[in-house]
């Protein structure tokens, strides 16, 4: 280490990181924005449409929001549609090859 005239250590140039990823071909890019832009756009026009009738969060003086807008909108419209896609549950031992269970649901992706 060597210090700097006033006792300061210099700080070091960030490392680079040493992994190689594949390159995405630009049709896969443009398909997985393209999906995800529509899941957005169907999300609000649901919430425009078919409004929840719950109780919602009321301004409050002096309390910090619980919720934040858009994580409510996300989780409510956008990542319930699409959460069987990365919840699986595993029904045998991890390894090269895996039993995935059988989920159903009944009530559009709020219970399996």
């Amino acid at each position: 280490e060597t210090k700097i005239s006033n006792g300061a250590i210099p700080k070091k140039k960030p490392e680079r990181s040493k992994e190689s990823f594949e390159e995405v071909p630009l049709y896969t890019a443009v398909m997985t924005y393209l999906g995800f832009y529509l899941l957005m756009f169907l999300g609000y026009l649901n919430q425009l449409l078919f409004t929840p009738k719950v109780a919602r969060e009321q301004n409050r003086d002096g309390y910090v929001p619980l919720f934040d807008r858009f994580e409510s909108f996300y989780l409510n419209y956008v990542y319930r549609r699409v959460r069987d896609c990365w919840n699986r549950p595993i029904c045998s031992v991890p390894g090269a090859e895996v039993i995935l269970k059988d989920r159903v649901t009944h009530d559009y992706g709020w219970t399996f």
